[in-house]
């Protein structure tokens, strides 16, 4: 398989949030989504960071889109939040983790490129990782590294108001 998303919890999610299972998906997609084979899916180290990433996104675009009702959906979104969160610090982006830290301009780097390529769920985990890396590129050493950077910085710049952007639509 060389994605989560083609797993047997997640192709069970994606049946309940588009109403192709029988039962009741209401409370099925939440039970599913915090289900411990459905975590140990997506929290997986066989697949790289930016995969399990992208399949949990994929299941958070669903779930806005879905019929569940609204307590339904609020509790899915906050658990793929959740899962989010935690691949993200497992790989040291949200503080020390289960790998180390690279350097602070690094980090910004990728977390606004994750953000940018819509590799968060929607919801409170894109604010927070963006929060996280705007945070970072106020850093003296940030500022310094990218200061000598032209290319990079606006290529950050640039990738910065596109995660903004896709942010903007989650205040209203």
């Amino acid at each position: 398989m060389s994605s989560p998303a083609e797993t047997a919890p997640f192709v069970r999610l994606r049946h309940f949030l588009t109403r192709d299972a029988l039962g009741d998906s209401q409370r099925s997609a939440a039970q599913q989504t915090m289900s411990p084979e459905f975590e140990r899916v997506a929290l997986s180290p066989g697949w790289r960071a930016q995969v399990r990433l992208g399949a949990i996104a994929e299941m958070s675009v669903l779930t806005l889109s879905s019929s569940l009702p609204l307590r339904e959906r609020d509790i899915v979104i906050a658990e793929l939040s959740r899962l989010a969160l935690r691949i993200l610090w497992w790989e040291g982006l949200l503080g020390p983790g289960l790998s180390p830290e690279p350097a602070a301009d690094v980090v910004a780097a990728i977390l606004i490129e994750i953000s940018a390529a819509g590799l968060l769920p929607e919801g409170p985990a894109g604010w927070m990782v963006l929060e996280r890396a705007k945070a970072l590129l106020q850093r003296p050493d940030v500022v310094q590294a990218l200061r000598g950077d032209a290319p990079r910085r606006d290529r950050l710049l640039l990738q910065l108001v596109a995660a903004e952007a896709r942010l903007v639509p989650l205040i209203v």
